[in-house]
């Protein structure tokens, strides 16, 4: 069995250049005007960002895609610096920009798939 081959930094920003860029601001502002709406039964600021956020999260696939980001990271991030040598609680200086750069470049592949009409792990979802 073959691994199947991981696509380049280049290839993820490309497909993110091709993204449906007006579908996707169009989804967002209807995701956020709903959960506006979502909070017309609350009475208290807190209660309506709750629920805001609440309805955010039961609708789209954020929550999902921020867990997803956050694993790629610290994988990525960990296995950085212990390939450079550095032990994991004495990073600094040029090694912390060198780690943490790797791993915002990692999640670059999330930001792809959330991103990817065509994915269904993350994204928006039908109304619950």
């Amino acid at each position: 069995m073959t691994a199947k081959k991981s696509p380049t930094v280049a290839e993820e920003l490309e497909q993110l250049k091709d993204a449906d860029w007006k579908g996707i601001a169009s989804e967002g502002v209807n995701v956020i005007a709903a959960a506006t709406a979502a909070t017309g039964k609350e009475h208290t600021m807190t209660a309506k960002i709750i629920a805001f956020l609440k309805h955010i999260k039961d609708n789209t696939g954020i929550d999902e895609a921020l867990l997803e980001f956050s694993r790629c990271f610290l994988l990525v991030s960990i296995s950085c610096a212990l390939g450079l040598g550095v032990p994991l609680l004495q990073i600094d200086g040029p090694n912390m920009s060198i780690v943490l750069s790797a791993g915002l470049a990692s999640g670059l592949q999330v930001l792809v798939k959330y991103l990817d009409p065509k994915q269904t792990a993350f994204g928006i979802k039908e109304k619950k």
